[in-house]
C-alpha cells in the first residue's frame, strides 16, 4: 500500500477476495499496522459471513475500512453446501446488523444461479429474499450473477450426473 500510494498517489484500496478476512489473527495483525501507520488509507473489503465477528469489524473501522461486503452466492442452505459454504447461512443476517451496527457501508453480495441443485422456484425465492435484505440493510447492490462450473470439479460432476449439463464442451 505504501509503495502504490508513493508512487502514484493512490490512498483509496480495495481487497476484492471473500477470504480476506481469514484467517483472523492476520486481518487483525493488518489492522493494527494499518492503525500504527496512520497514513489515512481507505479500503473496502469483502469476506464470508462467519468471519464477520464484532472485534473484526471494529478494528477494521479503525483501521480504515469504510464499505464492506460478503461472499454469500446463494441463501438457500442447501444450495450454499453445494458451494461448499455449509455454515454461513445463519450468519448472513447477522453480519449485516454488525455492519450496520459498526457504521460501515454494505455493498451488498452476489446471487449465482447455475447450481445443479438450483431451481427457477428456489432461485426467485432467493432473489426475494435479497431484494428484501438489500432495501432493509441499504446495500449498494446485490449482483445477480450465472454460475461458471469449471472442469474438473464437483460442481462439474454434479451438473452431470444430475443431466443439468449434458455436453461439458458446449457448455
Amino acid at each position: 500500500m505504501d509503495k502504490i500510494n508513493s508512487r502514484y498517489g493512490v490512498s483509496n484500496f480495495v481487497f476484492n477476495d471473500d477470504g480476506a478476512l481469514f484467517p483472523k489473527d492476520w486481518i487483525l495483525a493488518l489492522c493494527l499496522l494499518l492503525e500504527e501507520s496512520n497514513k489515512g488509507y481507505r479500503f473496502a473489503v469483502a469476506g464470508c459471513p462467519e468471519q464477520v465477528d464484532e472485534e473484526v469489524i471494529q478494528r477494521l473501522k479503525r483501521a480504515g475500512c469504510t464499505t464492506i461486503g460478503l461472499g454469500v452466492e446463494h441463501l438457500s442452505p442447501e444450495i450454499q453446501k453445494g458451494f461448499f459454504r455449509t455454515i454461513h447461512s445463519k450468519n448472513i443476517t447477522k453480519a449485516f446488523d454488525i455492519f450496520k451496527r459498526n457504521g460501515l457501508h454494505n455493498i451488498g453480495f452476489n446471487l449465482l444461479w447455475g447450481h445443479p441443485k438450483d431451481t427457477i422456484a428456489s432461485y426467485r425465492e432467493a432473489y426475494l429474499k435479497a431484494t428484501e435484505m438489500a432495501e432493509y440493510y441499504n446495500m449498494s447492490q446485490v449482483s445477480l450473477a450465472a454460475l461458471v462450473i469449471y472442469p474438473h470439479s464437483q460442481l462439474q460432476k454434479d451438473a452431470l450426473e444430475m443431466g443439468k449439463i449434458i455436453d461439458y464442451e458446449d457448455y
